[in-house]
């Protein structure tokens, strides 16, 4: 196996820790600046986040910085500040105090909830019982040993600030390295952009992708070895909310050889699903 680069890129610095920072802008963004909201304004509950739509066709999404957009008839906000008023039962996108501001009549209960009357629904509800897939079922979940023959396996809900177990917790890491391999051996970013945040996407695309990891394709850097194996987790994997919105970090390592595979994960809420914010991975000795 290739050895992974060990600059880190990251802003101002190029050349700061052993780790390369996958998610530069939302490490950078969230790390730095937080979710963008007032140091008075309480975070936006978690149960809240996702894409909602509403029973009279208006449409809602909330993220985990703090950010959403709203968009009904003629009134539309995009990367508009949410505040959640628990107190005054009020919901509002505002992008420089020009915004919509909301009754809430119902909180988030499941994948619905009730503002001025209307009702809202969460896109991408889903029963929290799934069954774990096999490399037959997709081509970028990874085989292993435990995928072998499939196994049922209750899913975190992500809106809530579960934390996957177990089965989950393995083919979640394993799929997001190894996504994220195949993406730098077919020097393409493609199918790896469809996979990450709303948030990180909206900062990025597939060609800044490419650009950014243009020297880990010449290098011919490979940890496709991943795929075969489990991951060792070398600390409890947690949630993190100390930034005004929740942040899964996953840390640990593969025995890879001739080093091991360290890797750093990071992931936010989308609806009931967690989605890729920042990855750090590094194979040197």
């Amino acid at each position: 196996m290739k050895n992974l680069m060990r600059e880190f890129v990251f802003g101002i610095n190029a050349k700061i820790s052993a780790f390369f920072v996958v998610g530069i802008l939302i490490f950078v963004g969230l790390g730095c600046f937080g979710s963008g909201r007032s140091n008075s304004s309480a975070p936006v509950p978690a149960s809240y986040f996702g894409d909602w739509r509403g029973a009279d066709g208006s449409t809602l999404s909330i993220r985990g910085d703090g950010k959403g957009d709203y968009k009904s008839g003629g009134t539309k906000v995009d990367g508009g500040t949410v505040e959640v008023n628990e107190t005054d039962k009020k919901l509002s996108v505002t992008f420089f105090g020009i915004g919509p501001t909301m009754k809430i009549d119902s909180p988030p209960s499941g994948d619905e909830m009730k503002l001025d009357g209307i009702i809202y629904k969460r896109n991408g509800g889903s029963t929290t019982t799934e069954t774990k897939k096999t490399v037959s079922d997709s081509p970028t979940t990874a085989p292993t040993k435990a995928t072998s023959t499939p196994k049922g396996f209750e899913k975190a809900d992500a809106s809530r600030g579960e934390i996957p177990e177990g089965d989950e917790l393995q083919e979640m890491t394993q799929v997001t390295l190894v996504q994220f391999n195949d993406a730098i051996q077919a020097d393409d970013f493609t199918d790896f952009f469809q996979t990450i945040s709303k948030l990180w996407q909206r900062q990025s695309s597939p060609a800044k992708l490419k650009d950014t990891f243009k020297v880990f394709v010449d290098k011919k850097v490979d940890i496709g070895e991943v795929r075969t194996m489990e991951a060792n987790f070398t600390s409890k994997p947690r949630v993190d909310d100390g930034k005004g919105f929740k942040e899964l970090i996953l840390e640990g390592k593969y025995d890879t050889l001739p080093n091991p595979t360290k890797f750093e994960l990071k992931y936010t809420p989308e609806g009931k699903n967690w989605k890729l914010t920042g990855i750090m991975v590094d194979n040197t000795r």
